[in-house]
């Protein structure tokens, strides 16, 4: 058991709610036609309220695409007011996960499904397979965990200190669930971890199912088929779970007469792909679902792996787990540990514990210099708690809520002649089952979709889609109101933009919006340049450049631009006038079809670049607010091939009264992402083809310290190399003082090389001074996006550059091997013609 609390995150949280945004998360709705969802334990245990959540619609993402995952969490992360915060993001493909096509939860007897299979009835949603279930209710619980003083009501691990009651919500084990790492098999693999102590990284990454294998105690297949029948009728928690346990002589009769073994440990390979990005937490106000500072919802941006399956039937899902450490005991070892800092021990020493009235032997009255006698009342008589001698306790103690006084007797009063000293009980609100707790949320299915050949290897596809549904501000909550995704979106020449954005035709029937009561739909349209100058107005958007200097289309207008009436087929667009030198021009060079799709609904599904020729394009019926449009509207990837800022918008949503929804497109010639590193390092990363890769070693960082920094990467720049600039996070002077003594950034500059020759690192502080030799640099190369690096370390911010310079060895060698080949070529020739003359 100590084995197996080594590494055991025992998260310590408090009341909070998470809902995804952008990577539309589902709060176990369907498609209901109401604010609340129908049923909380459909699919997953989300601790959520019944008002979150997006009814279903169908995406697709390709592989190697970039999307944003952006979510809202109540209670804040980071370092304020709370010691600490862990986010963590996974995703699972199966072909067998599914929405389903009702609310209702998938049974757990195969007599009341189709054909005696749940796991492939279509009429329920499915995420968890029907033997991940059997197995939880087979298991032993791990009986080290704190679980205070909840009475569990069995002993297998779908009973937990959050679930004590073991109630099922879909296939999902609540012990899986509730505790991350987990010891056994999940079918979840990791995307990130965040966290605000980021020295725990290096534990979490190497604990991670990505890269580490993990054991269980596995039925036998005779057991299971013969005896069980593949179902376990009774959570009875027979399973070991440990080594020495699984393998002693648990034996059954078999149809053949043989004694066979029951069950054996068995291990579960690693997935065998890339460790888990691990970040330090963004800090987040507390009881508030907003943004983390500015305009900005607290986002990852997820490159899709190449390892999932493209199948068109395999379904795929994201889940987010949000964890809140407070600081009022210890939930972890140490900083650096994911051990538990808490066990068993600490739990109620009475066997059917009642919450209300047993206290856990967890010592809180010792971090006020208090001694048991102090609360001995509490455990001495736990039902009395109006008695005078729980009322003469100080009452810190681990049960709900507790009547605690934190003055000692400074109160009296005076009657006939007599002084009386009382304390002052404050109620505290704690729920020993909700303040150690785990919210969750995950989305509907989506599908991955192979990289289209067409487009180029060192390419990247951003998607833009949209967040938000149909209603008002209250009526969404805790949704948002539409708007597009990123804004900005910021792309490189050369990249690739993915248009993809699902609605729904199920929002409830009165909540506000334009078109066909209760549907959600979007479209995107070119805006049209401002009326008059901002020149003396502040720029309230801060990320916008001056419209003067070539911004298309201006974010304060409502009216899209103008397109002039079609003879027959597809309207023209961006007629500007010629408006403060504004150079007409279609958004990025986007294909004038694509642009009509966008605008108008009007669909190119079968259009794939600007090479064919037959578009394939579909009209509907009423179509001036999308009525008639599909729920989903998808296009291929498009090739950005313009620089530029272009502002669009949303005809159909943008109420002026009650939404505003617009975007930016911003195409320019750099890429660039910021960093937040901790003592355990930085795994090698970069912000996309193209761009540099970064590795910061363990130990570089002081331990306790973090290490923030920005990296920008110059793509067209004319030479051989590109340009790399490093700054502090917030756009100043990078600092260094984070790093240890003689400490450094591994840097990879990209570049083309030339034969016989070797890179040199160049330098300049600022991008006015001149270029000078920083030091030289070795060659890396990236098969995979046939990209040459040239690497050193740096220790200082400004800008780099890799220069290709004459490698005096290399030439001696190429001219003694030239001179080599000349001398024998010359001798061949000598013996030829001799020969010819004899």
């Amino acid at each position: 058991m100590k084995v197996l609390l080594s590494i055991i995150a025992i998260l310590n949280i408090v009341n909070g709610d998470l809902y995804l945004q952008g990577c539309r998360g589902s709060n176990n709705r369907l498609d209901e036609p109401s604010r609340d969802r129908a049923n909380g334990n459909r699919l997953f245990d989300s601790q959520n309220n019944d008002r979150g959540g997006y009814n279903v619609g169908k995406l697709s993402y390709y592989v190697g695409e970039t999307v944003p995952i952006s979510w809202t969490n109540q209670h804040s992360a980071g370092t304020y007011q709370l010691k600490g915060s862990e986010l963590i993001i996974q995703y699972a493909c199966d072909y067998l996960m599914r929405d389903g096509t009702t609310t209702n939860r998938i049974p757990d007897r195969p007599t009341q499904c189709s054909n005696f299979d749940c796991d492939t009835d279509v009429e329920y949603g499915r995420h968890e397979s029907f033997t991940d279930y059997q197995y939880c209710k087979a298991t032993t619980r791990n009986k080290g965990l704190f679980t205070a003083n909840q009475d569990l009501n069995g002993n297998a691990a779908i009973y937990t200190r959050q679930n004590p009651q073991g109630t099922r919500r879909g296939y999902e084990c609540p012990e899986e669930r509730d505790y991350y790492p987990y010891w056994r098999p999940s079918k979840w693999k990791d995307i990130a971890i965040f966290t605000n102590q980021p020295d725990r990284c290096a534990a979490y990454q190497a604990e991670s199912q990505n890269v580490k294998e993990r054991y269980y105690c596995k039925y036998s297949d005779a057991y299971w088929t013969d005896v069980l029948q593949g179902y376990v009728s009774t959570a009875t928690g027979d399973l070991p779970i440990t080594e020495a346990e699984c393998n002693s002589s648990y034996t059954f009769m078999a149809t053949t007469n043989e004694t066979l073994p029951k069950w054996s440990w068995t291990m579960y390979d690693s997935f065998g792909i890339s460790e888990p990005d691990c970040i330090t937490a963004s800090q987040t106000r507390d009881n508030h679902h907003g943004l983390i500072g500015g305009r900005t919802y607290y986002t990852y941006e997820w490159t899709v792996p190449d390892e999932v399956d493209t199948d068109s039937e395999t379904c795929c899902v994201v889940r987010m787990r949000y964890n809140i450490t407070t600081n009022d005991y210890q939930g972890w070892a140490s900083d650096s540990s994911i051990q538990a800092g808490i066990d068993f021990l600490n739990n109620s020493n009475v066997t059917n514990p009642d919450p209300d009235y047993d206290p856990a032997w967890l010592k809180i009255w010792e971090f006020y210099n208090l001694t048991y006698d102090d609360v001995e009342a509490a455990f001495l008589y736990p039902d009395d708690r109006d008695g005078t001698a729980q009322h003469d306790a100080r009452g810190y103690v681990f049960v709900n809520n507790p009547h605690v006084d934190p003055f000692g007797w400074q109160f009296n009063y005076t009657a006939s002649g007599t002084t009386t000293y009382f304390r002052m009980q404050l109620q505290l609100a704690i729920n020993t089952n909700q303040f150690g707790r785990t919210f969750q949320d995950r989305t509907h299915c989506f599908q991955i979709r192979a990289r289209p050949t067409w487009i180029d290897s060192s390419a990247d596809i951003q998607l833009l889609t949209v967040q938000g549904k149909r209603g008002n501000i209250v009526q969404v909550y805790p949704a948002t109101e539409y708007m597009f995704i990123p804004q900005p979106l910021t792309v490189a020449v050369g990249d690739y933009v993915h248009f993809c954005w699902t609605g729904s035709n199920t929002n409830p029937d009165n909540n506000d919006g334009q078109g066909l009561d209760g549907t959600d739909r979007s479209n995107l349209c070119p805006l049209t340049q401002p009326q008059y100058s901002k020149e003396y107005y502040s720029n309230i958007d801060g990320n916008v450049a001056d419209y003067d200097s070539g911004t298309v289309g201006d974010l304060g207008n409502s009216y899209p631009d103008y397109i002039q009436t079609p003879e027959y087929g597809m309207p023209s667009y961006y007629n500007y006038a010629n408006i403060r030198g504004v150079t007409p021009s279609n958004m990025a060079g986007f294909d004038i079809n694509v642009l009509a799709a966008l605008c108008t609904g009007r669909r190119a599904d079968t259009y794939i670049n600007e090479d064919y020729e037959d578009y394939g394009l579909f009209d509907f019926g009423n179509m001036k607010q999308m009525d008639d449009e599909g729920t989903t509207f998808c296009i291929d990837p498009q090739l950005v091939e313009s620089e530029g800022q272009w502002n669009f918008i949303c005809t159909r949503n943008n109420a002026f009264s009650n939404r505003d929804q617009k975007g930016t497109l911003q195409v320019q010639n750099t890429k660039g992402t910021s960093y937040t590193v901790g003592s355990s390092g930085l795994s090698a990363t970069s912000a996309g083809t193209g761009s540099a890769v970064v590795i910061v070693n363990p130990g570089m960082v002081e331990s306790g310290n973090t290490l923030n920094f920005d990296v920008t990467t110059w793509l067209s720049t004319g030479e051989q190399s590109t340009v790399v600039e490093v700054t502090g996070s917030d756009g100043g002077t990078f600092s260094s003082s984070s790093l240890t003594s003689g400490g450094w950034i591994e840097i990879w500059i990209p570049y083309t090389p030339k034969s016989l020759h070797t890179p040199d690192v160049y330098y300049r502080s600022t991008s006015t001074d001149s270029w000078s030799k920083y030091d030289s640099a070795d060659i890396e190369y990236d098969s995979k996006t046939n990209t040459y690096y040239a690497v050193t370390n740096i220790g200082s911010g400004g800008y780099y550059k890799a220069v290709n310079v004459i490698n005096g060895w290399l030439m001696l060698v190429a001219v003694l091997a030239f001179g080599c080949f000349g001398a024998v070529l010359g001798v061949a020739i000598y013996k030829k013609c001799n020969m010819n003359k004899k």
